[in-house]
């Protein structure tokens, strides 16, 4: 059966359970890494708040969580990240691992570290062009992170409020220091010229973020180090629990204070749960963990949504939108049976529309009537395409694990010495050559090649 975009009474909306392209089935057959979608089967409890066209977060906050979810995925490399800055012109070209990840372009490396404990990668960058110092904290790479991850042992805060998760405040312990000090670095390098410091990290490195944001906030490190006016952001992805009760609710009294204290908008958090991404539901909340942002969002089918804080705790949605339908997330326990399906509506197709895989239709955005300009402009796709529909962990804002495959290929080419880019594209190219992934890449190029360049629809057969 074929899945379309269906365009009905000036709704669109798709099927309610979209089969895979076959490029879509060798991208997910390709897959190395753990996606942890058992585990979302198995824990992930179903929100009975349906989100719709009001929890839609604006396009311009999505696009920027798509940009600084570029960090949280590069501080996976098995390279220096100097190398991947000083070969950032070629590395971002077609082909080339870094392809469409446009903010390596426009970075200085301030300070690039190991943890002292199970050898955590973190590192800090200023951003000329949007005046951010970025630091960013891997997730689990190895099989000693791995240990301290299932270390889901309480030991008490510091605050003495409340019990966090002995495992991730063991490698916290060993990054605060030098990151502390590599943020103090940055603002002494570029005086006058930060806005705002953001601080992120992906899986295992969310939790380390959201413990070096909780100091950041408290003045426990950094004391006066921040400049005034310069704001705070984190944003974190696909995040586990790290707090009990009572310190999940010290963190939401700090964030008001601080605000208080210094303004509304000087802290901004984000923490994003992607559909059918079980790293969220661990530790199980029914041995005593919490998450502590307060509203986090939801991502689906490459639409970001709000969570009501009354469903902060939630790992599973069903979403309808004016743009689009979905079914509820797939699995997880329920405390109501979800809702109940709908019969998918006729399809109604302009005749136009005679659809290939992938289509692309060349729009000039000053046309009156001409679709939106590109809203992630790294991605090459607006916000109402469906991406991913399987979810998963590593399946953010992009196929993430594609990204490490090919930093890996780099690295096994001796990236920088002589003969390296042949040696890389050997590999590039067979691995195209075997799969119809390369379809997607080659789309996602030309779009990225013409900024005028929108999708009008996504056809699965």
């Amino acid at each position: 059966m074929k899945v379309h975009d269906m365009l009905t009474f000036g709704k669109t909306t798709t099927n309610l359970k979209p089969s895979l392209t076959e490029a879509e089935k060798k991208m997910y057959a390709a897959e190395s890494a753990m996606n942890f979608r058992f585990i979302s089967q198995l824990l992930a409890t179903h929100s009975t708040r349906v989100l719709g066209d009001d929890d839609l977060v604006d396009s311009e906050t999505q696009a920027k969580l798509s940009d600084i979810g570029q960090f949280a995925e590069l501080v996976y490399t098995p390279l220096p990240m100097e190398l991947l800055v000083s070969m950032a012109p070629k590395l971002t070209q077609p082909e080339f691992p870094l392809e469409g990840y446009s903010s390596v372009l426009d970075l200085e490396l301030v300070r690039e570290y190991k943890g002292s404990v199970a050898d955590l990668h973190c590192f800090v960058v200023y951003r000329p062009k949007t005046q951010q110092l970025v630091l960013s904290i891997a997730g689990t790479s190895t099989a000693t992170h791995a240990a301290y991850d299932i270390a889901a042992l309480k030991r008490q805060h510091p605050s003495g409020h409340g019990m966090v998760h002995l495992g991730f405040w063991k490698i916290y312990e060993g990054v605060w220091k030098q990151g502390a000090e590599a943020i103090q670095q940055g603002f002494k390098d570029h005086v006058g010229r930060v806005k705002e410091l953001v601080i992120t990290g992906h899986s295992m490195g969310g939790a380390i973020a959201q413990l070096f944001t909780l100091d950041l906030m408290t003045g426990r490190i950094l004391k006066a180090a921040i400049p005034e006016g310069v704001t705070l952001t984190l944003a974190i992805f696909g995040s586990p629990r790290m707090a009990d009760p009572q310190l999940s609710l010290y963190w939401r009294e700090q964030v008001k204070s601080y605000r208080e204290r210094l303004g509304e908008h000087a802290f901004t958090e984000y923490s994003v749960k992607a559909y059918n991404d079980g790293v969220p539901t661990l530790p199980p909340k029914n041995l005593g963990w919490r998450h502590c942002t307060e509203q986090p969002l939801f991502l689906k089918y490459g639409r970001l949504f709000r969570i009501p804080a009354s469903q902060c705790e939630k790992s599973a949605f069903t979403v309808e939108t004016s743009h689009g339908q979905s079914t509820p997330s797939q699995g997880g326990m329920s405390d109501v049976p979800p809702p109940p399906k709908e019969r998918p509506a006729p399809l109604a197709f302009r005749p136009s529309e005679n659809r290939s895989e992938l289509q692309l239709s060349i729009k000039s955005s000053s046309t009156p009537g001409s679709p939106e300009p590109l809203a992630f402009p790294s991605l090459g796709l607006p916000p109402d395409v469906p991406k991913y529909p399987r979810g998963g962990h590593n399946y953010i804002f992009r196929d993430f694990e594609s990204t490490m495959r090919r930093l890996k290929w780099l690295e096994d080419a001796r990236a920088g010495g002589e003969g390296w880019e042949d040696r890389y594209l050997q590999k590039e190219r067979r691995h195209s050559s075997r799969t119809v992934h390369g379809v997607i890449l080659a789309t996602r190029r030309r779009a990225l090649s013409n900024p005028r360049a929108v999708f009008l629809s996504h056809h699965h057969s």
